[in-house]
């Protein structure tokens, strides 16, 4: 039986979860407090975008796996550096949310654009999915991981380029 990417993304996932897990199982001191909150925020962000695909329309059971991958690859996009920069502080989060399209610091800066990157590319990617053009692309979630990777990516660029200028005391 031969392997599709989205079983092998998620026997990926799983077996990671095995490796992290390891450590506690034998008393190994390895990862830090911050190093643990990270880890668990981006597993809760994996559960969490699983249920806002299925929300907006993912099937549950015909693409569970296919959702899953995308669950994962936006959680290692948006949860990630939310939950490493942040460390669950309810400050933190209430100066990323107020000042979501004005962060003023650098950390702000490079974790608010790149997820605002990869959710607007995830929301463009979603538009070809319903149309009648039946190409492979087209299949779930193919286009909204592909806008979501070139999204976070302009994310990036973004924050790299307002972070030069904001050093340098210009104003965009």
């Amino acid at each position: 039986m031969k392997a599709r990417p989205t079983e092998a993304s998620f026997l990926l996932l799983l077996s990671s979860i095995v490796a992290f897990s390891l450590p506690y199982q034998f008393g190994w001191d390895l990862f830090q407090p911050d190093q643990t909150v990270t880890f668990v925020g981006t597993f809760v962000g994996i559960f969490v975008f699983h249920f806002i695909g299925i929300i907006y329309g993912a099937s549950c059971l015909d693409h569970f796996l296919n959702t899953l991958s995308w669950a994962c690859l936006h959680s290692i996009y948006i949860s990630l550096p939310l939950s490493f920069a942040h460390q669950f502080s309810s400050e933190a989060y209430y100066n990323i949310v107020h000042n979501f399209f004005r962060p003023t610091t650098h950390v702000e800066r490079s974790v608010s654009f790149p997820i605002i990157g990869a959710t607007i590319g995830s929301w463009i990617g979603a538009l070809p999915i319903p149309l009648d053009w039946d190409r492979p692309w087209q299949q779930w979630p193919i286009s909204c991981v592909i806008g979501c990777v070139v999204g976070h990516s302009c994310g990036v660029l973004i924050a790299i380029i307002a972070s030069r200028y904001k050093s340098q005391g210009m104003h965009l």
